[in-house]
């Protein structure tokens, strides 16, 4: 691929100084994406900041569909030339409708979390094409040809970085004050597909911290020794749904434990509960 392909004439914001001229008058909506950090090691979270600018003198409804991500559309191209496209990701921890007011000169901002479309599973160069199609709405107003090409690298695995990510993380979902302010920080910490992260996950479920159940998702994603033998040590607990959510999540990676002392255990385990 030679450089980024970007759609130069839209309503798109494709830099944060730079609009093409011609474009001028076309659309009072501008549109950015911007990677929060375009490298990486094996691992992080990757974080799209995807913003819209309402440049008019009205206050302005868009709707974005479902939990805010029901029309946008993205395509990686692999460091080995594959090309993945993702639509919205399965819902997951809160959910939100798509509906919202931007002030007159307002902006709205929104974090994506990309792991949650594509698994970036090797070390490399990633480009990534960001696409918003919402039909109906006034975003429907810029051309039809809106996108942006960005690159992402990812640099091999390197544990110490990526502990610390896991620790920041931990922390922002224990300190949050409501299930909204949890969120992020713990569906992050819950895609960090690595060995890692599992007594950080541990740590957010048996301290009962918000949005433990992201941590319940994020352990069973992981599903070594260490991700089951927590998942099993959380089966008595009574706080909320977690015994419940730690079982559902045992029943359903029980073909894929290949350690026979702990599969054993988990049968054991699933079984007492259905005698009982």
């Amino acid at each position: 691929m030679t450089g980024f392909r970007i759609a130069l004439c839209s309503s798109l914001l494709v830099t944060a100084s730079a609009v093409s001229p011609s474009c001028a008058g076309q659309s009072p909506i501008r549109i950015q994406y911007e990677l929060k950090d375009s490298t990486l090691t094996l691992g992080e979270p990757a974080i799209l900041v995807f913003s819209i600018r309402n440049d008019s003198d009205r206050a302005m409804s868009i709707d974005l569909g479902g939990d805010k991500t029901q029309f946008l559309a993205f395509s990686v191209t692999t460091p080995d030339g594959q090309v993945i496209r993702g639509g919205p990701p399965l819902p997951e921890g809160l959910h939100t409708l798509g509906t919202m007011t931007i002030a007159a000169r307002g902006i709205y901002k929104q974090e994506l979390l990309l792991n949650q479309w594509f698994e970036f599973k090797s070390p490399g160069r990633y480009f990534l094409e960001a696409k918003l199609n919402a039909p109906g709405s006034p975003l429907s107003e810029a051309p039809s040809a809106q996108g942006r090409w960005m690159r992402l690298e990812i640099k091999p695995r390197d544990i110490n970085r990526l502990t610390k990510v896991c620790a920041e993380l931990a922390a922002r979902t224990e300190e949050a004050r409501s299930v909204t302010d949890a969120q992020d920080p713990t569906l992050a910490l819950s895609y960090v597909r690595d060995p890692v992260a599992v007594p950080y996950l541990a740590r957010v479920l048996s301290g009962h911290a918000l949005s433990y159940q992201l941590a319940v998702a994020g352990l069973e994603r992981i599903g070594n020794d260490a991700a089951v033998e927590t998942l099993l040590s959380e089966l008595n607990d009574k706080y909320g749904d977690i015994g419940d959510l730690a079982r559902r999540a045992l029943a359903r990676m029980e073909d894929r434990i290949s350690n026979p002392h702990l599969k054993e255990a988990v049968t054991r385990a699933l079984a007492t509960k259905a005698d009982s």
